[in-house]
């Protein structure tokens, strides 16, 4: 099992049974960059901030846990929605997204506070390599 989901686990197992978290000292912001393509082939690059609050002791747990949600939940997104449907729902705050990453992620003690849109990219240039997700 990889380290990231076994931490995930058992950060889980702990919550589950009953097992206080310390929180951490406040709200904090993830940077995220997800690139993938649509429903009708285009290559969209998203940039967005998660605003979160508590969670698991250590700030970089917390950015991990986020990105391990927030990473497969853009893709699915934007995989689900052509280009144009999607210029209509990129807006500055992304409620859809906030509601789907609520719904994990509260579930282990980190609350969304918030999902706010810093850049959308149609790429009309395809990369040579791999897409690249991550920390903005």
């Amino acid at each position: 099992m990889p380290p990231l989901l076994a931490l995930l686990r058992r950060t889980l197992a702990h919550v589950l049974a009953g097992e206080h978290v310390r929180p951490t000292a406040g709200p904090s912001t993830v940077s995220i960059t997800v690139r993938h393509s649509t429903a009708d082939g285009a290559d969209l690059r998203l940039l967005f901030d998660v605003m979160i609050d508590g969670g698991v002791e250590a700030a970089h747990d917390q950015e991990r846990f986020v990105h391990a949600v927030a990473i497969p939940a853009a893709r699915t997104w934007i995989g689900e929605h052509t280009l144009a449907e999607l210029r209509a729902q990129l807006t500055p705050a992304l409620p859809s997204m906030t509601h789907a990453l609520r719904e994990t992620l509260d579930g282990i003690g980190i609350a969304v506070l918030a999902v706010d849109l810093v850049a959308a990219e149609h790429v009309l240039a395809h990369p040579t390599e791999g897409h690249i997700d991550g920390s903005g």
